[in-house]
């Protein structure tokens, strides 16, 4: 099963696979508003790298209006910013344009903050290594500073309203029905139904009294069918009658039940399997489920991955130098450089880890 692998990041190269597949899940990629004759189906063009992450899940009826990541989306979410894959997107929640996410936290108790000093894979630092092989002939290993970085999570809850231009910290939680104003700096998690805003941003006020908003997070009225509330006559414009009408109403709504779909599952859902591979340090694979004569299989070719062998594969050395391993008729090609391990196997998956 895929939930018994870790979460990791893969590619998708935009065709009529994975159109037809936001097509048929009505998952939008621009926001029509009231420009009715735009199409707001989509705004990605064939050939194009989509990023997702393997344990995302989009709910039908969302819409993501920037970026190239595909994450967790429920349904009526409106997201209008570039967010990482990683992200979480509770349902009804509107994102306007400008989110981004702090960076890399660099060390500032140590003598030098400079990436130069504490990642020496930038590739200013791998010129320079380099250089000094080529120059003196040393092979000198510059030292590791230690830099823990903090999760990188992103979780935004149901109903939430982010305005424009907001900066949030990693492993932030913003709660149900939370508003962050516009520009605000957002470094701690933001109780539900609060209003924060600033730099660094603080509590303003609650949108309703305490009481109002203990009842209406009791309802998590987002778990029903919107059409079954219409239907029922209650009002969302206000709470009181809302609470008054949902508490009487509520066990004669349906429990909505979206349809999702997950990107590492697109090959299920289109006519041919897509050739997925990792772009974070992995090289992960996954036999194809459907019949097809495509049987290669992509690897990053900006890893440095190695020649050796791998048991259960037969080894091809390749006349420009790469090397080709091949299984049951099934190939996937490794460049030149360093190794590359089997790190584990659960049924159909194989993954790779380069050394």
């Amino acid at each position: 099963m895929i939930s018994e692998l870790p979460k990791f990041d893969f590619s998708i190269v935009y065709d009529d696979t994975v159109k037809n597949a936001f097509e048929k899940y009505r998952f939008f990629q621009r926001r029509s508003g009231m420009r009715k004759s735009e199409d707001a189906q989509s705004r990605f063009r064939h050939g194009d790298t989509l990023t997702a992450n393997s344990a995302a899940e989009i709910e039908e009826y969302s819409t993501v209006a920037q970026g190239n990541s595909l994450f967790t989306i429920g349904a009526f979410a409106s997201v209008a910013s570039a967010l990482p894959s990683y992200a979480k997107v509770g349902r009804y929640s509107s994102i306007a344009p400008g989110l981004s996410l702090m960076g890399y936290k660099h060390p500032i108790f140590a003598v030098s903050q400079s990436s130069a000093i504490f990642n020496h894979r930038r590739e200013f630092m791998q010129a320079y290594i380099a250089d000094n092989i080529d120059r003196l002939g040393d092979g000198v290993v510059p030292p590791q500073i230690s830099n823990p970085q903090l999760p990188r999570t992103l979780q935004i809850g149901n109903d939430v309203w982010i305005g424009a231009d907001c900066l949030i910290a990693p492993n932030v939680k913003i709660g149900d029905g939370a508003v962050i104003a516009s520009r605000s700096v957002v470094v701690k998690d933001v109780p539900p139904y609060t209003i924060v805003g600033g730099s660094p941003a603080r509590p303003i006020r609650l949108r309703f009294d305490e009481n109002v908003v203990a009842r209406l997070i009791e309802t998590e009225w987002w778990k029903y069918e919107i059409r079954d509330i219409w239907a029922a006559g209650i009002d969302f414009e206000c709470p009181e009658r809302f609470l008054a009408a949902f508490t009487t109403e509520y066990s004669r709504l349906r429990k909505a039940s979206f349809r999702r779909f997950s990107p590492i599952h697109l090959d299920e859902i289109g006519t041919k399997p897509l050739r997925l591979f990792t772009v974070h340090g992995h090289v992960l694979r996954l036999k194809e489920r459907s019949l097809s004569t495509d049987r290669e299989y992509l690897v990053d070719e900006s890893m440095v991955l190695a020649s050796q062998d791998i048991p259960g594969y037969e080894k091809i050395v390749n006349a420009d130098g790469t090397v080709s391993f091949s299984k049951e008729g099934r190939f996937v090609s490794i460049t030149r450089g360093g190794r590359v391990v089997m790190a584990e196997k659960k049924g159909a998956w194989e993954k790779f880890i380069p050394l």
